[in-house]
């Protein structure tokens, strides 16, 4: 334990004469300001990395909604022996001949494939709704093919 001399030298070595303990309580404005400058820096970096995590986790539900709309389609035609466009024919719940994903973030919608028939072939297309309308279309169709409108590396398929 300290002496109340020797806290009185220690005192000394970092305060000058005639300053209180008062002034030393809180952060000055400059060190503040630094803390502020350095979290703006850090939000800046980190906000545009979470928002492209969001949009991709996001993309999934488009995926699963075309899945679903796919095996339905190939269970009607198992019956029918042809696809429809539909969508209640299928017992999906529509809007405006279109199913809602179950989050919200995609409309899916059918038609036949380009040079088909509708009996023959049945492409699904899921178009992205408000905060995800940036990231393009999701399409799968009854030959397996799936295309993503953003897939910037030139190959075919979902990310």
């Amino acid at each position: 334990m300290l002496s109340l001399i020797e806290l009185e030298n220690e005192m000394k070595k970092y305060y000058r004469p005639g300053m209180s303990l008062a002034r030393h309580r809180g952060f000055t404005l400059l060190e503040i300001m630094i803390t502020v400058v350095i979290v703006a820096i850090l939000a800046s970096i980190a906000v545009p990395s979470y928002s492209k995590y969001v949009k991709q986790s996001r993309r999934s539900d488009g995926m699963a909604e075309l899945t679903r709309v796919m095996q339905r389609q190939e269970k009607f035609f198992v019956n029918d022996m042809t696809y429809t466009t539909n969508l209640s024919n299928l017992g999906l719940a529509t809007s405006d001949g279109k199913v809602v994903s179950e989050g919200g973030y995609y409309l899916v919608s059918v038609a036949a494939c380009t040079s088909s028939t509708i009996a023959r072939c049945v492409v699904a297309t899921a178009r992205p709704q408000d905060a995800q309308a940036s990231d393009g279309w999701l399409s799968l169709d009854s030959r397996g093919q799936r295309l993503w409108e953003k897939n910037a590396s030139g190959e075919t398929g979902w990310p």
